[in-house]
């Protein structure tokens, strides 16, 4: 007796590419990564410039964040952009960084669900926790 053939498309979901299922094809994720990037740059940059003990580790943490998207960039074979020249942040840093902060978080909840890689979804979801973090430990200094 000869197989039959699946009865139905959805037995055949393997073989359904993951843009079909709603993730990112590699060139808009890389697109997406390299946005990314450039925001955790920006923060990175204004951190330096917040009053001493205003977020102690932020200017840290940025750092190590914008080291890993450029990594993360570079396995999936893009180029990272460069370094961001160094800016004055506003007068008001706080508020700069705590809008910053909200829109990174906004962004990285949107970015996650459309990456179909366990592995860089697990290096990211820190990086959104870490801001949610930075961003309730502004709120209780001000």
């Amino acid at each position: 007796m000869q197989a039959k053939p699946p009865a139905s498309p959805a037995c055949l979901a393997h073989e359904i590419s993951g843009a079909y299922m709603g993730f990112l094809p590699p060139g808009e994720l890389l697109c997406a990564l390299t946005s990314l990037l450039q925001a955790e740059q920006l923060l990175q940059m204004a951190a330096l410039d917040l009053p001493t003990g205003l977020l102690p580790g932020l200017s840290a943490d940025q750092t190590r964040w914008c080291n890993q998207l450029r990594l993360i960039i570079q396995r999936l074979g893009g180029t990272p952009p460069q370094a961001l020249p160094p800016l004055k942040a506003p007068d008001t840093a706080p508020d700069f960084i705590q809008h910053h902060l909200t829109c990174l978080m906004q962004l990285l909840t949107s970015l996650l669900p459309t990456i179909q890689d366990d592995t860089l979804h697990a290096q990211l979801k820190p990086m959104l926790h870490a801001h949610l973090a930075a961003l309730s430990a502004l709120g209780d200094t001000g």
